[in-house]
């Protein structure tokens, strides 16, 4: 199955990738690189990670592609957002989809978490798929963000992987 908002546009190409991805049986999500709709070409989602607190932070928010070659990094990270993901169906069958405690925000987080840590499957950020998203345009979304992460946090703190400074680091590397 796939997911993808209402206010995103997948970009011409994207599905042979997608399909490719999933010939790995250990892949369980994958996310897309997302653009902000524009001339200029600005990353909105490369990925996710975590940083202290902990706090989940879009990879790569604002920057331009020429500027950072990481956002061209295919990659295994905890998360991927729910504006473009996708999964096997007879893996959101057993997953449930999404959990209905969250309001508009961390239902694709809690989701990828219980891809890796119930099902043991990988979630891959795959910069071939890439789609313009229209951000926030979904009604009610924001509403409910500290409720969300507070309930996120409840549920998985101790599977949270403080993660954003080594994915920099290897992307710093992987460019040098």
């Amino acid at each position: 199955g796939r997911f993808l908002n209402t206010d995103t546009e997948l970009l011409e190409g994207g599905l042979p990738p997608l399909l490719e991805d999933f010939r790995d049986q250990s892949v369980g999500i994958v996310g897309a690189l997302l653009w902000y709709p524009g001339r200029v070409r600005a990353v909105q989602h490369a990925g996710m990670g975590f940083q202290a607190g902990p706090k989940v932070m879009h990879l790569y928010r604002h920057r331009r592609q020429e500027h950072e070659p990481g956002i061209m990094r295919a990659k295994d990270l905890q998360c991927v957002t729910g504006a473009f993901m996708a999964l096997r169906t007879r893996e959101a069958r057993h997953l449930g989809g999404f959990c209905t405690d969250y309001l508009n925000s961390f239902e694709d987080v809690d989701l990828c978490f219980r891809a890796r840590f119930e099902l043991g499957l990988r979630v891959f950020y795959d910069p071939r798929i890439q789609a313009f998203h229209h951000e926030s345009q979904t009604e009610g979304r924001g509403l409910h963000e500290m409720e969300n992460e507070v309930l996120f946090m409840s549920r998985w703190r101790e599977k949270v992987e403080i993660d954003l400074g080594r994915i920099m680091r290897e992307e710093r590397a992987a460019r040098d």
